[in-house]
């Protein structure tokens, strides 16, 4: 489930946006994947797959329409962004990233996964 609060001060106090929950049952995009960036003026929501289980892809979706009524956001077209790749540290997946842009260019620090076999012979993440 994904919610969203807003307060005219960090310090408080907080309210509930009438929109939330925003996501609901949907362990696709609910979860977070990473800090809020702005992009092109407009601000990015990175979130972690979990389908078919934990972290398998992080996904980016361009927040639309923020208000303290409303709420809307569209998956930008590169999405999925991050996902499983050869190397050990992220052949099952990938669940966290937080770009930064330095000298003109993007740095990304991220986080993947794999799974282990414990002595029992089961996986362990």
């Amino acid at each position: 489930m994904l919610e969203l609060f807003y307060a005219d001060a960090i310090t408080g106090p907080w309210h509930r946006h009438p929109r939330s929950p925003l996501i609901s049952g949907n362990n696709r995009i609910a979860r977070g994947g990473g800090r809020v960036i702005v992009l092109n003026n407009r601000p990015v929501r990175f979130t972690q797959d979990c389908f078919p289980v934990y972290g398998t892809t992080v996904r980016a979706f361009e927040v639309s329409l923020l208000t303290a009524s409303d709420y809307g956001e569209t998956e930008l077209p590169f999405s999925p962004l991050l996902m499983a790749g050869q190397e050990r540290w992220r052949s099952e997946g990938m669940h966290h990233i937080d770009p930064h842009f330095v000298d003109g260019e993007w740095l990304a620090c991220v986080d993947g996964w794999r799974f282990e076999l414990r002595e029992d012979g089961k996986r362990k993440p």
